[in-house]
C-alpha cells in the first residue's frame, strides 16, 4: 500500500524536480571550487538564476503545505536562501493563483451536501483571494446577506504529514539554517 500511497507520489514529484537542480549544483560546484572567488561568485549567481523559478513551479504544482514553505522561504530574514529564489518565490505571498471555479463549487457542495443554489442566491466565482490551503469567495444568501466563504482544500490535511517530512529532508540538505522554521510551522499545527 506504502508504494500507491500520493505522499509518495507527491514526494517522487518534488525528487523528480530538484534532483536535476542538485546535480547542476554539484557539477558546478565541482567545475569551480579552484577558480577566484569573484569568478565563483558569478557563477553561482548564474546557477542561481538559472533555477530560480524551479522552486515556485514545485510549490504551485503540489500546493497545500509547500505553498507555505514557499511564502514563508519568500520572507525568509538573511542568508537562508539566495535573492533569485525569495524573488521568484514572493508571487506566493502576494497572489497565489487561484483553483478552478468548477473545482472550488464541486469541494462546496460535497461539504455542505446541496448544491450552492440551495444556500447561496449568488456564489462569485473569482475569488477574494487564495492562499496555502483554501480561497475565500463573496456570495449573497437568499435573504440577501452578503457572506464570504472559505474554502478549504481537501488534499492539505491529507497529505501534510508525508509533505512536511519531504521539505524537512530538503532543507537537511540544502540548508539548516531552514529547518527552524519549519519546526516553528510544526508546533503551530
Amino acid at each position: 500500500a506504502y508504494l500507491f500511497d500520493e505522499g509518495v507520489f507527491r514526494t517522487l514529484r518534488v525528487l523528480n524536480s530538484l534532483i536535476p537542480m542538485a546535480a547542476d549544483y554539484w557539477r558546478l560546484m565541482l567545475r569551480i571550487s579552484n577558480l577566484p572567488e569573484e569568478v565563483r561568485r558569478r557563477e553561482l549567481d548564474a546557477y542561481h538564476h538559472k533555477w530560480r523559478d524551479e522552486p515556485l513551479r514545485v510549490c504551485l504544482d503540489l500546493r497545500g503545505f509547500y505553498v507555505k514553505v514557499g511564502q514563508l522561504c519568500a520572507g525568509f530574514p538573511g542568508d537562508g536562501l539566495p535573492a533569485p529564489y525569495k524573488e521568484s518565490l514572493k508571487v506566493l505571498q502576494e497572489n497565489v493563483p487561484p483553483q478552478p471555479f468548477a473545482r472550488i463549487k464541486a469541494i462546496a457542495e460535497a461539504e455542505m451536501g446541496c448544491a450552492l443554489e440551495d444556500v447561496f442566491a449568488e456564489f462569485e466565482g473569482v475569488p477574494l483571494g487564495a492562499a496555502s490551503i483554501g480561497q475565500v469567495h463573496r456570495a449573497r444568501l437568499h435573504d440577501g446577506t452578503t457572506v464570504v466563504v472559505k474554502v478549504q482544500y481537501p488534499e492539505c490535511e491529507k497529505h501534510f504529514r508525508m509533505d512536511f517530512a519531504t521539505i524537512v529532508m530538503i532543507f537537511h540538505l540544502v540548508n539548516e539554517v531552514l529547518v527552524p522554521v519549519l519546526d516553528a510551522v510544526q508546533v503551530r499545527q
